[in-house]
């Protein structure tokens, strides 16, 4: 089937966070933005049918899923990760960062730890923080060209901060780890052992490289299933974020029920009728679109990584297992990170996600966005390239 990568539709002018913000707000009309989480290919074909044969029928008000969205959901998740999911275990948010919240809300109370592994997604901390909670930091190692868990501190941390719950991302975001099963079994283990709720993050689980396979954590070991909450979403598989759902699969039935209430409790278990129809369109007939797409997004971590170490060769990079993210170490510049946001802004015209956003072991860092046409990660890597020359020979003084 032909796919549209290589000449995906403009997004200027649509409202796009990804294009429109970026050039509003660095005033640069030309600037490439390889940042926030969100593909620039169009997405499959059914999935548009569906929401515009919903949109046919004038009345828009409020409605439910059907079985056949379960259906399709549960075969999904059989057919691509080897997981059986049962229909009442599924529950739904109008986002993945919405469903955390609620978790941490339902299964902590005010002033409880919750554990986070850095750098990761820059809304972790937030959310816990504004939830009346307390961060307890778990850094990953970086050992042998990639990140790991640290057991030995998170054994520590759960003797000396006595965490409710730990917030897991798998496929990790942004260093690009998929979680191996003696990973996981090794921190669901650990959990059991302190009591502590596991709520999974898994957006990316569906983009995950060649050789590689997504463990959903309720899965990689029996007794798993009564302390798991996982997070999943068709946005980022499908390029689907702006219509805002997620479904939540927590075999529990006590945790299950704390969620609902929660999420009742603040209004965030309706949803969108059309995000309803695009989901199921998606996971029934999604399947040859994400394989198209995966072996795009495979080629194009592979073209970037080579063109970065003939035309970069001080960055490194550290190559995912899954996400369509390249997570690079630009630290030798030698710049403070605030400098080398402006650095790329404005020598680069390259609008990028910075590492220090996702906490500590960020620094130095960006978050590369290759999801996208081959000619716009060209242009932006051939940017790059142009700009650390020019560094080289001139420097950059970031007070002018």
């Amino acid at each position: 089937m032909d796919f549209c990568f290589d000449a995906p539709p403009r997004r200027e002018g649509y409202n796009s966070v990804k294009w429109d913000y970026a050039r509003k707000v660095t005033g640069i009309p030309d600037v490439l933005p390889l940042w926030i989480a969100d593909m620039d290919f169009p997405s499959p074909r059914e999935v548009g049918e569906a929401v515009a044969l919903r949109a046919e029928y004038p009345i828009f008000g409020y409605a439910k899923r059907n079985e056949s969205y379960y259906e399709a959901l549960m075969d999904w998740y059989v057919t691509r990760h080897g997981w059986r999911v049962e229909r009442e275990w599924i529950t739904h948010s109008n986002g993945v960062t919405n469903a955390i919240a609620t978790a941490i809300r339902a299964f902590t109370g005010r002033g409880d730890g919750v554990v986070i592994q850095s750098p990761v997604y820059h809304p972790f901390p937030k959310i816990i923080e504004r939830s009346g909670r307390r961060v307890v930091n778990n850094p990953l190692k970086f050992r042998g060209g990639r990140y790991v868990p640290d057991f030995d501190d998170l054994r520590k941390k759960m003797v000396i901060d006595r965490p409710k719950a730990l917030l897991l991302c798998n496929p990790h975001n942004p260093v690009g780890r998929v979680f191996t099963r003696e990973e996981l079994e090794t921190l669901g283990n650990i959990c059991l052992e302190f009591g502590v709720i596991v709520i999974s993050d898994e957006i990316h689980a569906d983009i995950v490289y060649p050789g590689l396979a997504h463990i959903p954590f309720s899965q990689a070991a029996l007794d798993f299933a009564r302390i798991s909450v996982v997070c999943t979403a068709p946005s980022k598989t499908f390029s689907l974020a702006g219509l805002a759902t997620a479904n939540i699969v927590i075999p529990d039935k006590t945790l299950r029920l704390w969620f609902d209430r929660e999420s009742e409790a603040v209004g965030s278990h309706s949803f969108n009728i059309f995000s309803a129809e695009a989901c199921e369109a998606a996971y029934r007939h999604g399947g040859p679109w994400l394989d198209a797409a995966l072996s795009y997004i495979a080629a194009n971590r592979d073209y970037a990584i080579a063109r970065l170490a003939k035309g970069v060769p001080s960055a490194r990079v550290t190559v995912p297992e899954g996400t369509y993210f390249l997570w690079v170490d630009l630290s030798a510049l030698g710049l403070t990170p605030q400098s080398l946001e402006r650095f790329l802004v404005e020598r680069a015209r390259l609008y990028l996600n910075q590492g220090y956003e996702f906490g500590k072991g960020g620094e130095g860092f960006v978050r590369i966005n290759i999801a996208c046409a081959r000619s716009t990660l060209e242009e932006a890597l051939e940017r790059l390239e142009h700009a650390v020359i020019d560094f080289a020979r001139n420097g950059f003084d970031p007070g002018l």
